[in-house]
């Protein structure tokens, strides 16, 4: 019975001693803010981007229903709809520049944070820092972009590809209509590579799987919960505009917590390891 108190009171060490000098809510907030700045940009290159895609205005305003909480998506319909209305593809690269530079700032206070919270300091020279932040962004975007028309056109490349090369795609199929399944395990890598390469450690990918787990079951029960979340809330009333805005950051806010909450999962989950080694040591 000792045994286990001793390594209970062990375990718990390990959680305060991380959790001191870290805050999770004001890194929330922090990242928040520098997304909102990046928001109307971002939607603005969005739009003009996916008119040289092979996306309808209908599949676009399906995948955001599909992606986001009703009372986050209804907000930001009307917006995409105003902005594709009036979509030139000559306004792509001002978008884009347009949408780097606060896009980048997001990357900035993520990769700061993550270096807090793994208590790592920054390797790079400013400039360095920045072009990093850019590329980040960029194939952040491809990602989503790539993702995104896999999912909706998928089966109709495979069967091109199956009818002109006589490969069978038979489990890349099966993977593609799963859809939801698809996207969870895109979603997944993404945030091992984030947890991975975001921060100046030099850890493997293995140590960024369980934070990735926990904050890809934490993005998954936050989509599902949402709803009932804001019901609870009375003075979320996304009904409004000032209320649609504060019910988008709510969610921008929360999502932001899951996300760092994993980032100490990983941490915690190295130390533990550790301290498991130390006791088989103390046991040879």
């Amino acid at each position: 019975m000792m045994k286990y108190l001793d390594q209970s009171k062990r375990v718990f060490s390990v959680f305060k001693e991380r959790l001191d000098g870290l805050s999770f809510g004001s890194y929330a907030a922090e990242v928040s803010y520098y997304i909102l700045l990046a928001v109307i940009p971002i939607l603005l290159a969005f739009s003009n981007l996916i008119v040289l895609l092979p996306y309808s205005y209908e599949e676009v305003i399906r995948f955001l229903r599909t992606s986001l909480p009703g009372q986050v998506a209804r907000p930001l319909i009307p917006m995409i709809q105003q902005y594709f209305e009036t979509a030139s593809t000559t306004w792509v690269p001002i978008g884009l520049a347009l949408a780097l530079w606060p896009a980048s700032n997001v990357f900035n206070a993520l990769q700061r944070m993550l270096n807090e919270i793994y208590l790592v300091k920054s390797k790079r020279h400013f400039f360095v820092q920045r072009l990093f932040a850019y590329l980040f962004t960029l194939l952040s975007v491809l990602v989503i972009l790539v993702s995104t028309f896999i999912f909706t056109f998928g089966e109709q490349l495979l069967l091109w590809l199956d009818q002109n090369l006589k490969w069978d795609f038979n489990f890349l199929a099966a993977w593609i209509k799963g859809g939801s399944w698809g996207s969870l395990l895109f979603l997944f890598i993404f945030l091992v590579m984030i947890y991975t390469y975001l921060p100046h450690h030099n850890l493997k990918f293995s140590k960024a799987i369980p934070g990735s787990l926990f904050s890809l079951i934490g993005f998954t029960l936050l989509g599902k919960l949402f709803g009932t979340i804001i019901q609870f809330n009375k003075s979320l009333n996304s009904n409004t505009a000032l209320g649609a805005i504060i019910v988008v950051m709510f969610w921008i806010y929360l999502n932001c917590m899951i996300f760092f909450v994993g980032a100490y999962v990983n941490v915690v989950a190295i130390d533990l390891r550790n301290l498991n080694k130390e006791k088989i040591r103390s046991l040879d």
